[in-house]
């Protein structure tokens, strides 16, 4: 249990971490060989939608903030069922 607890501050603090940087350095990633700039905003809004939700329908993502949180290891994309859900139950419970 310790062990678990222990995991889960880690994940909440790198979470977190990465959290601040993006609202006070901003960021940004290339998609398709273009740079776009990740909005803070936008990558808050869907993890929210995680509150209440597994997995979230990847056409109810935008495309920038989608390939940013699956480059950081945060969100997976299974493409067979068009779904997006956290790497992990640890991930997602980290996002709640």
């Amino acid at each position: 249990k310790e062990f678990c607890e222990e995991m889960l501050k880690l994940k909440v603090g790198e979470l977190k971490g990465l959290l601040k940087r993006l609202k006070e350095l901003g960021d940004k990633i290339v998609v398709f060989d273009k740079e776009y700039d990740v909005k803070y905003e936008n990558v808050v809004r869907i993890l929210k939608m995680f509150e209440k939700t597994d997995n979230v329908k990847v056409e109810d993502l935008d495309e920038i903030t989608k390939h940013y949180l699956i480059k950081n290891n945060i969100l997976f994309m299974n493409p067979i069922d068009g779904l997006v859900k956290p790497q992990s139950k640890l991930d997602l419970l980290a996002i709640r």
